[in-house]
């Protein structure tokens, strides 16, 4: 499958983020996930653009699910990782930018969890 948006939930710690990327090492896969980009500034910012990770402005409401729908039209093979939550606290309903990405780029959702 080369196209594909891989959601992981719940999301509910910074291990979480930590395990993943791990797994990610591990596997060898190339997978792009979407981090908040307030954690780009400083020092692990070189680490997470190594990691092929995807700053995202979580203050701007617009713009998003355009620009990753746009990265999947741009790549021969993208497999994106998302946390439906958007946060790591307990959430009632998921966010919809995973699934507006997915109609936009007509790529599949898979959903990954780590127990």
């Amino acid at each position: 499958m080369p196209k594909v948006i891989l959601i992981g939930a719940p999301h509910s710690s910074f291990w979480d983020g930590v395990w993943g990327m791990l797994m990610k090492i591990a596997l060898g896969l190339k997978v792009g996930i979407m981090i908040k980009a307030e954690l780009f500034r400083g020092p692990l910012g070189w680490l997470l653009r190594a990691l092929d990770t995807i700053p995202v402005q979580r203050k701007r409401a617009y713009g998003v699910v355009e620009q990753m729908v746009q990265h999947f039209a741009d790549s021969d093979a993208l497999w994106l990782g998302i946390t439906p939550e958007g946060t790591r606290r307990a959430v009632k309903r998921w966010r919809s930018g995973f699934w507006q990405i997915a109609r936009g780029a007509h790529v599949p959702v898979q959903l990954v969890y780590f127990d």
